[in-house]
């Protein structure tokens, strides 16, 4: 009998113990690591466990920790604690496969009265290196950051159409502090309250799948010698609408209107009194002091030495530049843009 238990015994802890090898296999086959909630002075912050990589797993269990310490020190600041501020955090845990990690921590102050303020950081991990990852990381070319910031705006504006809540549809992520957290099909972006919607909306997500940032990058620098006779690559479809052709800041973050010939249309270059025809606006190629008109700015339409001149943008893709520069290969020379325009409806 004793024998038998003694079977039994051995048999269940060998279960047990497959068990836990199929858990810990699975698990490292699924990326996912094991997290433990860690509090200091009040503020929760996350931290890794039994992690196999000892150097990645202190180097982000420090930085996880340092948000909790730098939110305590706020906290519990002599100037909160007289004037009766609050400031709490909370933290989540966005994403946890595939060697990815997100962490997401929320922040709620407020200094009186009935109104507060609230926003979220992230900190996204590669697991496999312990590297921090940015959105410039993952947006690391120009054309993926103006694709990416179409459909945030084309996301925003479908949202926007849904619930009527949505009062900023041209929002631009900042690429160097906007928060956002991983998905299984890419990322997503996460504004703060009051930052896109009304704050009864709480915090707006959009999702951007990977396959919609990777799209055709810049034409090479090449030999173009007269921007008379550019050959500007616009996509041979026929009845090319100019309403449809804009133009961006290099970086594809700044919008500098559309190339349609209505000089009454509000978007339009050719619109001297509009936004983006007038030569006062800051956000006009046509303002010869301004960042995209000055001979000297880099980002300017007329720097004829520049290699960052504004973009056209055709429906997400990069076609050309506007620029004085004659050896970037499909420019067009601002003084021919009107011209350009109207050989597209000819098209």
């Amino acid at each position: 009998m004793k024998r038998i238990v003694s079977y039994l015994s051995t048999f269940l802890i060998l279960c047990l113990f497959l068990n836990a090898i199929t858990l810990t296999s699975a698990s490292a086959a699924s990326g996912k690591v094991s997290l433990k909630a860690e509090y200091y002075k009040g503020h929760p912050y996350v931290k890794l466990v039994n992690f196999s990589n000892k150097k990645v797993s202190d180097k982000i269990n420090l930085e996880l920790k340092k948000f909790a310490v730098k939110s305590a020190s706020i906290s519990n600041s002599k100037e909160f604690k007289q004037e009766g501020y609050y400031y709490n955090t909370r933290v989540s845990t966005a994403y946890n496969k595939n060697n990815k990690l997100s962490v997401m921590f929320y922040t709620t102050y407020t200094t009186g009265g009935l109104s507060s303020l609230e926003w979220s950081d992230s900190f996204n991990y590669d697991m496999s290196t312990g590297k921090r990852i940015y959105l410039t990381d993952i947006l690391n070319t120009r054309s993926k950051q103006f694709l990416f910031n179409q459909h945030v705006k084309e996301t925003l504006n479908l949202l926007n159409t849904k619930t009527g809540a949505v009062f900023d549809t041209n929002k631009l992520a900042n690429t160097k502090t906007q928060s956002f957290f991983y998905n299984d099909q890419g990322v997503t972006i996460r504004f703060n309250p009051n930052e896109v919607a009304y704050a009864n909306q709480g915090y707006v997500d959009v999702v951007v799948p990977y396959n919609e940032i990777e799209g055709q990058g810049l034409a090479e620098t090449g030999t173009n010698n007269n921007h008379s006779n550019t050959n500007t690559e616009v996509p041979s479809t026929l009845n090319i609408n100019p309403s449809d052709v804009h133009i961006y800041s290099n970086d594809g973050e700044t919008y500098l209107g559309s190339l349609s010939t209505n000089t009454f249309n509000s978007d339009s270059i050719f619109n001297q009194y509009g936004t983006y025809g007038s030569q006062y606006s800051i956000d006009s190629i046509w303002n010869e002091y301004g960042t995209y008109g000055s001979d000297y700015s880099l980002d300017s339409a007329f720097n004829q030495y520049t290699t960052t001149p504004p973009i056209i943008v055709y429906y997400g893709k990069v076609v050309g530049y506007v620029t004085t520069n004659q050896y970037l290969k499909n420019a067009v020379h601002p003084d021919d843009l009107l011209a350009f325009a109207q050989t597209l409806l000819d098209l």
